[in-house]
């Protein structure tokens, strides 16, 4: 590791940032091990987050995706955006 920036955990695996690399990486969190390169040449990288149903509340507006096909972002307990990502356009905000 030259520069690590950014840290986050899921499951068995602890996941940074090395911005002297441009690197993201993942290795076994209990000791270490099978450290992976999981993407390289990313300019400027400050942090790292993991999304994954695991770490969603239940309930709330995204259930299920929030039946959109694409992307669903909780905006608000109650509310959400569903986002188009070929355009790159958020489509809608529910109430």
């Amino acid at each position: 590791m030259d520069h690590p920036y950014g840290i986050t955990l899921l499951d068995r695996f602890v996941y940074w940032t090395d911005s002297g690399n441009k690197s993201v990486f993942r290795a076994e969190k209990q000791n270490g091990t099978n450290i992976t390169v999981i993407t390289t040449m990313v300019d400027v990288l400050r942090d790292v987050r993991v999304f994954s149903p695991q770490r969603q509340p239940p309930g709330g507006p995204c259930v299920n995706n929030g039946g959109c096909d694409e992307l669903c972002l909780a905006v608000y307990p109650s509310k959400r955006r569903l986002v188009c990502l070929r355009s790159r356009r958020s489509t809608r905000t529910d109430i």
